[in-house]
């Protein structure tokens, strides 16, 4: 199943966390149907190559905090702990 089929299961009302490539299209992508649709939600976007993914766009569609692979899971509790800090703040 392509993203654009799973994205509604993908939403936490407190953030997504995703990888930054689908089989059929990108996280970018199918962040901007996300967008379209009017769910905005802040997202951890994780990535082999960072320096691939147009930071200006991605925080535009709420990638707020980015993970390059490999990380530690110390990694990843500090970039999730950062967006729910973030949307607490901003409720």
């Amino acid at each position: 199943m392509g993203a654009e089929g799973s994205t509604e299961s993908l939403v936490s009302e407190s953030f997504l966390l995703t990888h930054a490539r689908f089989a059929d299209m990108s996280a970018l992508e199918a962040l901007e149907l996300l967008v379209g649709g009017g769910k905005r939600v802040p997202v951890v976007l994780m990535s082999g190559d960072v320096a691939r993914v147009p930071m200006g766009d991605a925080q535009r569609l709420g990638v707020v905090q980015m993970l390059e692979k490999p990380f530690s899971v110390e990694q990843l509790r500090q970039a999730v702990r950062a967006v729910v800090t973030s949307s607490l703040k901003s409720a």
